[in-house]
């Protein structure tokens, strides 16, 4: 009852913002790392493989063959 409630409304704490990393860390024990550096750590790496996909993705990309364009006289009739 660190933050003037029971665990039990640990969610309503957070949604108000009385409950932060920051305060947190300051009744955990001694030597305990911060995890706010971490924290997106997955989500970043995640992001650099998509943007990776997405480059060779982009890479791999060639004209379409002119066998698939449409002549002029298909493209005015309507289907």
């Amino acid at each position: 009852e660190h933050f003037g409630a029971p665990l039990s409304q640990l969610d309503e704490l957070v949604a108000q913002n009385s409950v932060t990393i920051a305060r947190l860390m300051e009744i955990v024990p001694e030597g305990t790392t911060d995890p706010t550096s971490s924290l997106y750590n997955s989500t970043m790496v995640l992001m650099a493989a998509l943007l990776g996909l997405a480059l060779v993705s982009n890479a791999l990309m060639k004209p379409v063959d002119s066998r698939h364009h449409l002549r002029e006289s298909q493209a005015q009739d309507p289907v």
